[in-house]
Protein backbone atom coordinates (compact mmCIF):
# COMPACT_ATOMS: atom_id res chain seq x y z
CA UNK A 1 0.00 0.00 0.00
CA UNK A 2 3.17 2.77 1.45
CA UNK A 3 4.71 1.92 -2.61
CA UNK A 4 0.94 2.94 -4.31
CA UNK A 5 1.09 5.98 -2.03
CA UNK A 6 4.50 6.77 -2.95
CA UNK A 7 3.87 6.33 -6.66
CA UNK A 8 0.80 8.51 -6.62
CA UNK A 9 3.04 11.26 -4.93
CA UNK A 10 5.57 10.68 -7.79
CA UNK A 11 3.47 11.04 -10.46
CA UNK A 12 1.57 14.31 -8.65
CA UNK A 13 4.89 16.10 -8.53
CA UNK A 14 5.64 14.78 -11.77
CA UNK A 15 2.58 16.75 -12.71
CA UNK A 16 3.26 19.77 -11.01
CA UNK A 17 6.82 19.76 -12.44
CA UNK A 18 5.28 19.58 -16.04
CA UNK A 19 2.47 22.11 -15.45
CA UNK A 20 5.14 24.91 -13.79
CA UNK A 21 7.83 24.11 -16.87
CA UNK A 22 5.02 24.82 -18.97
CA UNK A 23 3.67 28.22 -17.39
CA UNK A 24 7.38 29.54 -16.84
CA UNK A 25 8.00 28.52 -20.46
CA UNK A 26 5.01 30.84 -21.73
CA UNK A 27 5.61 33.14 -19.61
CA UNK A 28 9.17 33.51 -21.40
CA UNK A 29 7.35 33.51 -24.89
CA UNK A 30 4.93 36.24 -23.80
CA UNK A 31 8.10 38.45 -22.79
CA UNK A 32 9.55 38.50 -26.06
CA UNK A 33 9.10 42.24 -27.94
CA UNK A 34 10.56 41.85 -30.94
CA UNK A 35 11.02 39.68 -33.85
CA UNK A 36 15.12 39.79 -34.42
CA UNK A 37 17.01 39.97 -37.59
CA UNK A 38 18.57 36.78 -38.56
CA UNK A 39 17.40 33.33 -38.79
CA UNK A 40 14.29 32.88 -37.13
CA UNK A 41 15.20 31.09 -33.41
CA UNK A 42 13.02 28.18 -31.74
CA UNK A 43 11.62 30.71 -29.06
CA UNK A 44 10.77 33.41 -31.45
CA UNK A 45 9.09 30.93 -33.51
CA UNK A 46 7.35 29.90 -30.51
CA UNK A 47 5.96 32.76 -29.47
CA UNK A 48 4.69 34.00 -33.06
CA UNK A 49 3.00 30.38 -32.89
CA UNK A 50 1.51 31.01 -29.35
CA UNK A 51 0.25 34.35 -30.69
CA UNK A 52 -1.36 32.63 -34.10
CA UNK A 53 -2.91 29.73 -32.34
CA UNK A 54 -2.89 30.62 -28.58
CA UNK A 55 -0.91 27.56 -28.31
CA UNK A 56 2.83 26.33 -28.66
CA UNK A 57 1.87 23.27 -29.94
CA UNK A 58 0.10 23.75 -32.95
CA UNK A 59 1.07 24.39 -36.79
CA UNK A 60 -0.32 25.33 -39.88
CA UNK A 61 -2.50 22.50 -41.42
CA UNK A 62 -1.95 21.65 -45.22
CA UNK A 63 -5.24 23.96 -46.03
CA UNK A 64 -2.28 26.84 -45.34
CA UNK A 65 0.69 25.64 -46.95
CA UNK A 66 -0.11 27.27 -50.16
CA UNK A 67 1.56 30.82 -52.23
CA UNK A 68 -0.68 33.47 -53.75
CA UNK A 69 -0.98 32.89 -57.21
CA UNK A 70 -3.45 33.57 -59.87
CA UNK A 71 -5.73 31.95 -62.07
CA UNK A 72 -4.61 30.60 -65.13
CA UNK A 73 -3.73 33.49 -67.79
CA UNK A 74 -5.62 31.76 -70.50
CA UNK A 75 -9.39 32.16 -68.58
CA UNK A 76 -11.55 34.58 -70.04
CA UNK A 77 -12.72 36.24 -67.18
CA UNK A 78 -10.99 36.91 -63.58
CA UNK A 79 -7.50 36.46 -64.30
CA UNK A 80 -6.53 39.00 -61.50
CA UNK A 81 -8.21 36.42 -58.87
CA UNK A 82 -6.18 34.82 -56.16
CA UNK A 83 -7.11 30.92 -56.28
CA UNK A 84 -7.42 29.29 -52.88
CA UNK A 85 -6.77 25.69 -52.93
CA UNK A 86 -8.47 24.69 -49.63
CA UNK A 87 -10.44 26.02 -47.08
CA UNK A 88 -8.66 28.00 -44.16
CA UNK A 89 -6.38 31.17 -45.26
CA UNK A 90 -10.00 32.35 -46.68
CA UNK A 91 -9.27 35.86 -44.81
CA UNK A 92 -5.57 36.43 -46.10
CA UNK A 93 -6.88 35.82 -49.46
CA UNK A 94 -9.49 37.63 -49.72
CA UNK A 95 -7.82 40.80 -47.87
CA UNK A 96 -4.81 40.65 -49.95
CA UNK A 97 -7.53 40.52 -53.24
CA UNK A 98 -8.76 43.49 -52.04
CA UNK A 99 -5.36 45.36 -52.40
CA UNK A 100 -4.16 43.63 -55.67
CA UNK A 101 -7.56 44.77 -57.32
CA UNK A 102 -7.07 48.54 -55.63
CA UNK A 103 -3.63 48.50 -57.24
CA UNK A 104 -5.14 47.14 -60.53
CA UNK A 105 -7.76 50.16 -60.58
CA UNK A 106 -5.58 53.15 -59.08
CA UNK A 107 -1.84 51.90 -59.34
CA UNK A 108 0.62 53.62 -61.14
CA UNK A 109 0.19 53.74 -65.15
CA UNK A 110 -3.40 52.00 -65.48
CA UNK A 111 -4.52 51.65 -69.19
CA UNK A 112 -7.91 51.69 -68.30
CA UNK A 113 -8.95 48.84 -70.41
CA UNK A 114 -6.56 46.57 -69.38
CA UNK A 115 -7.73 46.71 -65.61
CA UNK A 116 -8.82 43.89 -65.34
CA UNK A 117 -7.19 41.46 -68.21
CA UNK A 118 -4.12 41.85 -66.36
CA UNK A 119 -1.18 40.65 -68.26
CA UNK A 120 1.36 38.08 -65.79
CA UNK A 121 3.98 40.31 -65.05
CA UNK A 122 1.21 43.10 -64.10
CA UNK A 123 -0.58 40.52 -61.51
CA UNK A 124 2.92 40.53 -59.93
CA UNK A 125 3.40 43.82 -59.52
CA UNK A 126 0.11 44.38 -58.62
CA UNK A 127 0.98 41.60 -55.68
CA UNK A 128 4.49 42.79 -54.83
CA UNK A 129 2.14 46.22 -54.80
CA UNK A 130 -0.32 45.15 -52.51
CA UNK A 131 1.79 43.63 -50.30
CA UNK A 132 4.26 46.71 -49.95
CA UNK A 133 1.28 48.72 -48.74
CA UNK A 134 0.17 46.29 -46.30
CA UNK A 135 3.28 45.71 -44.71
CA UNK A 136 4.18 49.66 -44.48
CA UNK A 137 1.21 50.61 -43.07
CA UNK A 138 1.15 47.81 -40.57
CA UNK A 139 4.77 49.55 -39.17
CA UNK A 140 4.19 51.69 -36.15
CA UNK A 141 7.10 53.63 -37.57
CA UNK A 142 8.17 52.56 -40.73
CA UNK A 143 10.73 49.58 -40.09
CA UNK A 144 9.24 46.83 -42.13
CA UNK A 145 11.26 43.16 -41.78
CA UNK A 146 10.45 40.49 -44.30
CA UNK A 147 10.67 37.26 -42.87
CA UNK A 148 11.39 34.30 -46.00
CA UNK A 149 12.74 30.93 -46.60
CA UNK A 150 16.85 29.99 -46.70
CA UNK A 151 15.58 27.58 -49.44
CA UNK A 152 12.46 26.08 -51.38
CA UNK A 153 10.41 25.18 -48.51
CA UNK A 154 7.71 23.03 -50.66
CA UNK A 155 5.16 20.88 -49.16
CA UNK A 156 6.29 21.59 -45.78
CA UNK A 157 6.89 24.07 -43.17
CA UNK A 158 9.93 24.64 -40.96
CA UNK A 159 9.91 28.55 -38.95
CA UNK A 160 13.37 28.00 -37.89
CA UNK A 161 14.52 27.39 -41.52
CA UNK A 162 13.21 31.38 -41.97
CA UNK A 163 15.06 34.31 -42.05
CA UNK A 164 13.97 37.78 -41.19
CA UNK A 165 15.68 40.85 -43.14
CA UNK A 166 15.40 44.01 -42.55
CA UNK A 167 14.79 46.75 -41.73
CA UNK A 168 13.35 48.46 -44.86
CA UNK A 169 13.08 52.05 -43.88
CA UNK A 170 11.53 53.36 -47.11
CA UNK A 171 8.41 51.88 -49.54
CA UNK A 172 10.89 51.21 -52.18
CA UNK A 173 13.52 49.22 -50.99
CA UNK A 174 10.69 47.33 -49.80
CA UNK A 175 9.25 46.73 -53.31
CA UNK A 176 12.52 45.99 -54.82
CA UNK A 177 13.35 43.06 -52.19
CA UNK A 178 9.96 42.08 -52.36
CA UNK A 179 10.26 41.86 -56.40
CA UNK A 180 13.27 39.92 -55.92
CA UNK A 181 11.43 36.80 -53.79
CA UNK A 182 8.09 37.18 -55.59
CA UNK A 183 8.07 33.61 -57.00
CA UNK A 184 8.85 32.41 -53.39
CA UNK A 185 5.41 33.82 -52.34
CA UNK A 186 3.41 32.71 -55.56
CA UNK A 187 4.74 28.92 -55.40
CA UNK A 188 1.34 27.37 -55.74
CA UNK A 189 3.01 24.24 -53.59
CA UNK A 190 4.75 26.45 -51.26
CA UNK A 191 4.45 28.67 -47.99
CA UNK A 192 3.89 32.34 -49.38
CA UNK A 193 1.06 32.89 -47.65
CA UNK A 194 2.75 31.92 -44.31
CA UNK A 195 5.68 33.75 -45.14
CA UNK A 196 3.47 37.06 -45.40
CA UNK A 197 2.04 36.64 -42.12
CA UNK A 198 5.50 36.07 -40.30
CA UNK A 199 6.75 39.29 -42.11
CA UNK A 200 3.63 41.04 -41.13
CA UNK A 201 3.72 39.79 -37.16
CA UNK A 202 7.64 40.77 -37.36
CA UNK A 203 6.80 43.89 -39.17
CA UNK A 204 3.61 45.07 -36.81
CA UNK A 205 5.14 43.71 -33.40
CA UNK A 206 3.40 40.89 -31.37
CA UNK A 207 2.77 43.45 -28.17
CA UNK A 208 1.24 45.87 -30.70
CA UNK A 209 -0.85 42.79 -32.57
CA UNK A 210 -1.81 41.91 -28.16
CA UNK A 211 -2.65 45.54 -27.76
CA UNK A 212 -4.96 46.10 -31.13
CA UNK A 213 -7.12 43.05 -29.80
CA UNK A 214 -9.96 43.42 -28.41
CA UNK A 215 -9.05 40.36 -25.97
CA UNK A 216 -5.22 41.11 -25.24
CA UNK A 217 -5.36 36.93 -24.84
CA UNK A 218 -6.83 36.23 -28.35
CA UNK A 219 -5.28 34.61 -31.20
CA UNK A 220 -5.42 35.40 -35.10
CA UNK A 221 -6.21 31.43 -36.30
CA UNK A 222 -9.81 30.50 -34.81
CA UNK A 223 -11.81 27.41 -35.06
CA UNK A 224 -11.87 25.16 -38.13
CA UNK A 225 -8.58 26.78 -38.68
CA UNK A 226 -10.01 30.03 -40.14
CA UNK A 227 -8.87 33.66 -39.78
CA UNK A 228 -10.68 35.27 -36.50
CA UNK A 229 -11.54 38.89 -37.45
CA UNK A 230 -7.89 40.30 -35.20
CA UNK A 231 -6.37 38.89 -38.55
CA UNK A 232 -8.60 40.81 -41.55
CA UNK A 233 -8.43 43.59 -39.27
CA UNK A 234 -4.33 43.61 -38.71
CA UNK A 235 -4.36 42.65 -43.14
CA UNK A 236 -6.74 45.66 -43.61
CA UNK A 237 -5.90 48.84 -41.28
CA UNK A 238 -2.73 47.49 -39.65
Amino acid sequence: MSSQVEAFTLDQEEDVDQKESVESNLDAIRAIKDVPLGQLSTKTSDAITFLLFGKITRTFNEEWRQGFFFNAPDRDILQYGLVQLKGGPCGVLASVQGYIVKDLFYGSDVVEDQRLTPSIERRKEALVNAITEILWQSSPNHQCKLVLPKAPMIGKFTPTNLVVEGPFTDTKSLKDRLTQRVDDLMEQQGNGILYFLYSLIATRTIPRIRADMDDENGKLIGLHNYCTQEMVNLILIG
